[in-house]
């Protein structure tokens, strides 16, 4: 290493922890907005309008997935490559996206006259779709923002339109306003948001080079890759429904409440994930380009990153289980809770390295080789996601232990297409070792969960976790894993 590059470490980690620092902060405090807005609005509202309420945004927000389905990688990642498409690729991803909104709409709408939907939710419906094409436009600018690395900035902005959403949310609720208004009044500050993005956009824009590629053919570029996606997430997650409706024939209400609740704070800890995957992606394209060993190196460091956060809060889950269902209210409601939340915490550690792992492939453009491979998984899926559940619920007397032990599998399985696909040694020794001193650093936060739920426990467990952190900013490791992947 040169001297040149001795001096640049402190700036490259700075950099790199400053990204990190305000992209898990921004997923942690948008899942608290979406937190508060689901404490709220059950409070101020009747039970008709909060499942009218609940019916919208939940076919507002599977819209929104359909219409993303890996894409916004996919444009980031082109974006890295050359930068002199991304007005192209806004203009594509927002046209791609639009045009879904518009058949998701026209087909909803035949599907609620033909079933005689109640018309009241399906023109709230309607108007939540047409709205949401507001925010296609604002996503369409970030993924382009973060192609050019400037993650920090699209999580600002993100932020910014999430908190006021939030905002707006709870005081329609609080003062009693129509349903209608939690509908439109929130895509005003979608209308702001998109002004951010663009005003963000153009100064990093004028940097860059025309385009020689024609729009045309990068809308091209854009359709075809959503194609691919869409069709490998769809079968990737028709899980999900499938567990719910074979849930819901075998299964007591206690197993179906335990299952959910172990999968809703599983979901609550993926903002760990999702930030280095955002993060990561711009670094893993451009170690790519500089070569194999470059880019085998970065997908290790950051791994080995997520695993310095990701190790604790496996622990936490195997270990706390009980404290945490109690202080939600939950024990000993759901009998087998701890057990399932035990279950998740592998699940957890999977997802986090199929995420990283998903980076790493879309940074090297093997997307096509990856959905491939997925869709060849999931087709074992409902085999193995109906046996496990009925031998549960007949050992056991709950489905619900089942079920996520078949999600288990599952994401084991992807993992290891996803690994293939790369064809790279991933758990190398030097990740195993990383990994082994983050179970050792984590044992007194294990034995902090034989203690009872009471301020000693809080204490105790706030100690263990300080210490953790303390001691690997003190062994230097979280500052190296961090420059390396700031490299």
């Amino acid at each position: 290493m040169t001297a040149e590059q001795t001096a640049d470490q402190p700036m490259v980690v700075n950099k790199s922890g400053r990204q990190l620092a305000i992209t898990i902060l921004t997923q942690i405090l948008s899942w608290g907005f979406a937190l508060l807005s689901t404490y709220i609005l059950p409070k101020y509202r009747t039970l008709d309008e909060y499942a009218v309420f609940s019916i919208v945004f939940s076919i507002t927000a599977l819209v929104g997935s359909i219409c993303d389905s890996g894409l916004s990688s996919v444009i980031s990642r082109t974006v890295t490559t050359d930068a002199s498409r991304s007005r192209n690729l806004i203009l594509a991803s927002f046209a791609v996206k639009a045009s879904v909104s518009i058949t998701v709409l026209i087909v909803f709408n035949v599907f609620a006259w033909f079933v005689k939907y109640p018309q009241l939710t399906t023109t709230y419906v309607s108007l939540a779709i047409v709205c949401s094409i507001a925010g296609h436009i604002a996503s369409s600018i970030k993924e382009v923002i973060r192609g050019f690395g400037q993650v920090a900035s699209s999580n600002v902005i993100q932020l910014f339109e999430r908190g006021m959403n939030a905002a707006i949310i709870v005081t329609l609720a609080m003062t009693h306003q129509p349903l209608h208004t939690f509908i439109w009044v929130p895509m005003l500050f979608d209308v702001i948001g998109i002004g951010l993005s663009w005003r963000s956009y153009r100064s990093i824009h004028r940097e860059t080079s025309v385009s020689n590629t024609p729009l045309s053919a990068d809308v091209r570029f854009v359709l075809s890759q959503f194609i691919v996606l869409a069709s490998g997430s769809v079968f990737v997650h028709m899980k999900d429904p499938l567990v719910m409706l074979v849930l819901g024939y075998v299964a007591t209400p206690a197993s179906i409440g335990g299952y959910s609740v172990a999968k809703r704070l599983l979901g609550s800890a993926m903002f760990v994930p999702v930030a280095f995957s955002q993060l990561g992606l711009p670094m893993l394209t451009n170690a790519f380009l500089r070569g194999p060993e470059s880019f085998h190196r970065q997908l290790q460091a950051l791994l080995q990153s997520a695993l310095l956060i990701c190790i604790p809060v496996f622990f936490g889950f195997i270990f706390h289980g009980n404290q945490v269902l109690r202080l939600v209210g939950l024990y000993p409601k759901f009998v087998y809770g701890p057990v399932m939340l035990a279950l998740s915490a592998p699940m957890m550690m999977l997802l986090y390295i199929a995420m990283m792992l998903t980076s790493a492939i879309v940074a090297a453009g093997m997307q096509r080789k990856m959905v491939a491979g997925s869709i060849r998984v999931a087709f074992l899926v409902p085999v193995v996601c109906v046996v496990l559940t009925l031998a549960t619920q007949k050992l056991m007397g709950n489905a619900g232990v089942g079920a996520l032990v078949s999600d288990v599998i599952l994401e084991i399985l992807l993992v290891t297409v996803y690994a293939r696909v790369l064809q790279m040694p991933i758990f190398t020794r030097d990740l195993l070792l990383t990994a082994g001193r983050c179970v050792m650093l984590s044992i007194p936060l294990a034995l902090a969960g034989i203690i009872p739920i009471s301020p000693l426990w809080g204490i105790v467990t706030v100690l263990s976790i300080i210490f953790y952190g303390g001691t690997l900013y003190k062994s230097g490791l979280l500052h190296k894993r961090m420059l390396e992947a700031g490299e």
